[in-house]
């Protein structure tokens, strides 16, 4: 039997939430949020429903699973009816995240601006959908769960091209059932699109104020792709979302995606491979936008294939196996993607056509084990310091100094420096065998790399006057 909750019985007597006390704001996560996170998706068809549970069986620590809830009531009867289907029986310590994708979707499908107005000025149908939410947030309390809150919804709003950038605009003013239904709670939102932001952070933090939640900013609302003018569309976007939310209803990040596909998708815009010079642009449109609407930083629906690595096999760019840029980039530019204020990813793309890239434990299926493989180096090196005002990656003790070694290459010599007298380096390929190196006593300026193939490696330093050992993540070009 379903467990249906309404929202009117479990809050009748909590009228008003006081300002989140565990907001947080640009460069500083939220109370409570330690480390830097990563979710991945946690898909209801095989391949993808076995994915999660396999890296986690291998003691590879995943910190969220990530689902959809696409349509009220339905899919509460999915995700929370069993408690053994999603909220409470997750593998090992991996807590849950849910995108809220339930506006775009409803009786009629669509995902496009039309369904999203249509479906917001049914009393039925905005009925169910808080009722649905409510019942997500009683489902979930206590494992202080992740919401990412209406993606593409406000993409739409901003009418794709971000002509619409005001709550005054055509589209944030068209009806939307908030303070006719009959829940208390909602009685102080006017019934316009502008105000469901605010409606629906209020009815999640009411049941459960330690979850966290935000909207997600498309960054196709304002631009295809990562080009010149980045910062006018990111500072228009976030003037936006400070309309959108205003105290005490902020919630407690901004999401932050790509584009939904992998870009070797064949569906995918050819612009999607982004170059390195396109990723750098990418993080100054977060970075601003973050700064803009003083909130952090969440990555949401983030594709996980590379282009090309040295000792995994090429991404076939096949179902499941596509090929893309962005995390090989975030994983040799952590220290970028941290200072642009950004705390953490759900990471895989949607797999309702069973396509996605995902995270295989095993060469020959989905990404050859190359993301986990990469995400172990990443929490070798942690924690991190997810506290950008100082500009620095990771609290500077006396434990962390061995941040200071650094690698440059120049044709075929990798230079390095940040090593005292004595120290030995091997560069090591990804599955850990050494495949170059010096000895103590050696030139410790310079490996030579001109045999090795293009791709990441490991950087290890270890002895020395100063007995420290340290490890970077490095790309060979």
């Amino acid at each position: 039997m379903l467990k249906r909750i309404i929202f009117t019985a479990v809050c009748a007597t909590v009228l008003v939430i006081a300002p989140q006390a565990n907001a947080g704001q640009w460069g500083q996560a939220p109370a409570g949020w330690t480390d830097f996170k990563f979710g991945l998706l946690d898909g209801k068809m095989p391949p993808f429903n076995t994915a999660l549970s396999d890296a986690v069986a291998a003691g590879k620590q995943i910190d969220y699973s990530y689902v959809y809830l696409n349509t009220p009531m339905e899919d509460t009867g999915f995700l929370f009816t069993s408690w053994g289907s999603y909220a409470r029986n997750r593998p090992g310590n991996v807590k849950p995240s849910i995108t809220v994708y339930m506006i775009n979707g409803g009786p009629g499908g669509g995902d496009n601006l039309p369904q999203i107005l249509a479906d917001a000025d049914s009393t039925s149908f905005m009925t169910s959908y808080f009722n649905a939410i409510a019942q997500m947030a009683d489902s979930c309390k206590g494992t202080n769960p992740i919401y990412v809150i209406e993606p593409d919804c406000w993409g739409y709003l901003m009418n794709r091209g971000g002509s619409y950038t005001d709550i005054n605009d055509a589209n944030f003013s068209q009806p939307c059932k908030i303070n006719n239904l009959g829940i208390s709670n909602l009685s102080e939102f006017n019934n316009t699109m502008a105000d469901l932001p605010m409606a629906i952070i209020k009815t999640i933090k009411t049941v459960d104020p330690n979850c966290y939640c935000g909207l997600l900013a498309s960054a196709w609302s304002a631009a295809t792709e990562p080009a010149a003018g980045v910062v006018a569309d990111a500072q228009a976007e976030g003037a936006l979302f400070n309309e959108l939310l205003r105290e005490p209803y902020r919630g407690d990040f901004i999401g932050i995606e790509k584009n939904g596909e992998d870009a070797g998708c064949p569906r995918a815009n050819p612009g999607y491979m982004w170059t390195d010079a396109q990723n750098a642009q990418y993080l100054l449109w977060c970075k601003t936008l973050g700064q803009t609407v003083n909130l952090p930083l969440f990555g949401w629906q983030i594709s996980i294939g590379y282009e090309s690595e040295a000792e995994f096999p090429a991404l076939t760019n096949t179902a499941g196996s596509y090929q893309d840029t962005y995390f090989p980039y975030f994983f040799s530019h952590v220290s970028d993607f941290i200072n642009a204020g950004i705390i953490g990813y759900d990471a895989g793309v949607c797999d309702n056509m069973r396509e996605g890239t995902y995270a295989s434990m095993t060469s020959g299926s989905g990404d050859n084990g190359w993301f986990l493989s990469a995400l172990t180096t990443f929490r070798a090196n942690g924690p991190y310091n997810l506290n950008v005002a100082n500009n620095a990656i990771k609290p500077q003790t006396a434990a962390t100094t061995k941040s200071s070694l650094r690698a440059i290459q120049t044709g075929t010599a990798l230079n390095i420096s940040g090593v005292s007298t004595g120290t030995k380096i091997g560069l090591y390929n990804l599955k850990g065998s050494q495949v170059a190196g010096v000895k103590a006593g050696e030139n410790q300026n310079s490996i030579d790399v001109s045999g090795l193939s293009k791709g990441f490696y490991l950087l290890k330093a270890s002895g020395g006057v100063n007995a420290n050992s340290s490890t970077v993540r490095i790309q060979i070009k």
